[in-house]
C-alpha cells in the first residue's frame, strides 16, 4: 500500500472513530433524557396517590416510605420528606396541567 492510500484509511478510521463517538454522546443524551422525563411522570403519578389518598392519613407517607425503601433497597428519593414533596408537586402542577389541558390537550398523561 503507498504512502497516499494509507494516510487516507487513517483520516477515514479518525473519521469514522469520530462518528461512532458522537452517535454514543448522542444516545447517551437522549437516555438520560428519557429517564428523567419517566422518573418526573412516576414522581407525579406518585404525588397524585397520595394526594388522593389522604383519607389513611399522615402516617400514610411513612409507611409508604419504609415499605418502598424495603422492596426497593437500592433506589434513593423514597423518604417520607420527599413523598411529601411528590405530592406537592402533583398538587401544584395538576392545576397547571388542567389549565394546559383546556388550550393544548394533555400535558403529562397519567
Amino acid at each position: 500500500m503507498d504512502k497516499k492510500a494509507t494516510i487516507d484509511s487513517e483520516q477515514d478510521a479518525i473519521r469514522l472513530i469520530g462518528e461512532i463517538k458522537r452517535d454514543i454522546v448522542s444516545t447517551q443524551r437522549k437516555v438520560f433524557a428519557d429517564a428523567n422525563r419517566e422518573l418526573v411522570l412516576l414522581y407525579f403519578r406518585i404525588g397524585k396517590v397520595i394526594s388522593e389518598d389522604q383519607k389513611y392519613g399522615n402516617n400514610f407517607i411513612n409507611t409508604l416510605s419504609a415499605s418502598l425503601k424495603a422492596d426497593f433497597p437500592d433506589a434513593k428519593g423514597f423518604s417520607p420528606r420527599n413523598l411529601a414533596r411528590m405530592r406537592k408537586f402533583y398538587e401544584t402542577y395538576q392545576i397547571c396541567q388542567r389549565h394546559w389541558q383546556n388550550y393544548h390537550g394533555p400535558l403529562i398523561a397519567c
